[in-house]
């Protein structure tokens, strides 16, 4: 999957720094693996997991390092069981 490009109209805030400054682009969370399944973690564990760390919100093509979470856990479980474990 390319990069995320900024859309034409996206106004640049200079006193925010840019994710891709702040994080290390060969990370494994960079290189497209699924925080989920490659730690083991309960759904809490990844949405708080999202607030902490700049890598899972690059992950989610973020842009802007953001305190709030995108979502909360037991969307998260609702939306799994519809889809199935196995997607």
């Amino acid at each position: 999957m390319p990069p995320k490009t900024p859309p034409e109209n996206e106004t640049h805030d200079m006193s925010r720094n840019r994710l891709e400054n702040l994080i290390d682009m060969g990370h494994e969370l960079v290189k497209l693996q699924y925080p989920k399944h490659i730690r083991g973690l309960l759904d809490e564990a990844v949405v708080s997991g999202w607030v902490e760390t700049p890598y899972w919100q690059h992950f989610c093509r973020e842009t802007y390092f953001r305190h709030d979470p995108p979502t909360n856990p037991s969307r998260m479980t609702r939306f799994r069981k519809r889809i199935g474990e196995s997607v």
